[in-house]
């Protein structure tokens, strides 16, 4: 008998040990993030166990700086953008039988990116830098790395369809712009750094929670009784 129950024990530890490695990992409904690069706001939202849509909102920035005959221009323009990713996460197990992060969708995917971005809104307009606004599309590669901190970076090269607005210079030292449309391929992607705003709030809802149990249990009875 004890020659049959031996390796019974063994094929079940064995199962238990990797059925505590390889363990089912899924995409969170919602990730929401607060952007400091480009500030402002990004969210992610689960299709699927693998799929999500990725949306952004934020400020970009051009800047250029110009040197001639000893005299240094520096030109910035402000420009809103809005873009929209499909991904899809594919190395979700293996990290997770490494051990690594999988929380918060840290993974690496492959995806499709929308991006627009529109007319300025600030900037001091020394008419150097030529503004450009207008849509992208493409497919994209990207890493994502989530914890109190919030990373992502995506890569791809993709379709620029375009409005420029470009500098003039006249004979008498004047100044102007003529607007100018096309299209070219170029690298198209997003980089992000900021706080993972969804973590927080979990780490505040849990001390809540503990704070109200602490209230709870160690609040003298004479606290009820006198209310």
């Amino acid at each position: 008998m004890k020659n049959i129950l031996t390796p019974f024990i063994l094929i079940v530890c064995v199962h238990n040990i990797f059925g505590q490695e390889i363990r089912d990992v899924s995409l969170e409904k919602s990730v929401i993030s607060l952007n400091f690069l480009a500030p402002g706001l990004s969210g992610e939202f689960a299709l699927n166990k693998k799929s999500s849509i990725y949306l952004q909102g934020g400020l970009g920035f051009s800047f250029l700086v110009e040197s001639t005959n000893g005299d240094t221009e520096t030109e910035f323009i402000a420009q809103p953008f809005l873009l929209a990713q499909y991904r899809n996460y594919y190395n979700f197990e293996r990290r997770s039988l490494l051990q690594k992060n999988t929380d918060f969708n840290s993974g690496n995917f492959l995806g499709f990116m929308v991006g627009q971005t529109f007319e300025a809104v600030a900037g001091n307009e020394l008419g150097l830098l030529a503004e450009r606004r207008g849509t992208t599309l493409g497919p994209v590669w990207g890493i994502q790395r989530n914890s109190t901190i919030s990373f992502g970076l995506s890569l791809g090269i993709g379709l620029f369809i375009f409005e420029e607005n470009m500098p003039t210079f006249g004979f008498n030292g004047q100044t102007g712009t003529r607007t100018e449309s096309g299209s070219e391929l170029t690298l198209i992607g997003s980089f992000n750094l900021g706080l993972n705003l969804s973590k927080i709030a979990i780490r505040c809802e849990s001390a809540c929670v503990v704070y109200g149990a602490y209230l709870f249990f160690f609040t003298p009875d004479s606290y009820f009784l006198d209310r």
